[in-house]
């Protein structure tokens, strides 16, 4: 069977600025639909204030993922304003705890700091209320698992299917 590719340090926080770009492009959109717990319209704002720290992060390449991401959720908590600012930046810090001191990581390991920063995120706050970005953070790592074993049975029947044909 076919291994998994490894994601780089540098390739990861190259991942890290383009949905930073994109969450600040959309500040409008999400401010809209700030609704709990005040409609007071800012969440969009908060998180974009969070991701300009996040684009100023720089990295090299002999540098560690665990080091990149420690780097990441530290502007992050600069950066941070408002409930979904600080929600946000403990979900980075959760997931830079749980990266490995490798200079690349596996989709294991993406998937362990994913759910690492999902728990990091619940605990940050008294009273983790479903229906908001604690929601979002928590479907997005479970559609990584699923994500991947979509992927395995995918290969898995691939290899059959190539096997069968070398029979024929």
């Amino acid at each position: 069977m076919t291994e998994l590719l490894e994601i780089k340090g540098q390739q990861l926080l190259l991942a890290f600025k383009v949905g930073a770009r994109d969450v600040i492009k959309k500040t409008e959109k999400l401010n809209a639909i700030n609704v709990f717990p005040v409609a007071d319209g800012d969440t969009g704002s908060n998180l974009a204030s969070l991701m300009r720290e996040v684009l100023g992060v720089q990295a090299s390449e002999s540098e560690t993922v665990s080091v990149i991401c420690n780097r990441i959720g530290e502007a992050a908590l600069i950066g941070s304003r408002g409930n979904s600012g600080i929600i946000f930046a403990q979900y980075l810090n959760g997931f830079a705890q749980h990266m490995p001191e490798k200079l690349a990581i596996t989709i294991d390991d993406f998937i362990k700091g994913a759910h690492g920063a999902v728990e990091s995120a619940y605990q940050s706050i008294n009273n983790p209320t479903e229906g908001t970005m604690l929601s979002v953070m928590r479907d997005f790592a479970n559609a990584i698992v699923m994500s991947k074993k979509r992927s395995h049975l995918y290969q898995i029947s691939s290899l059959k299917a190539l096997q069968l044909q070398k029979l024929v």
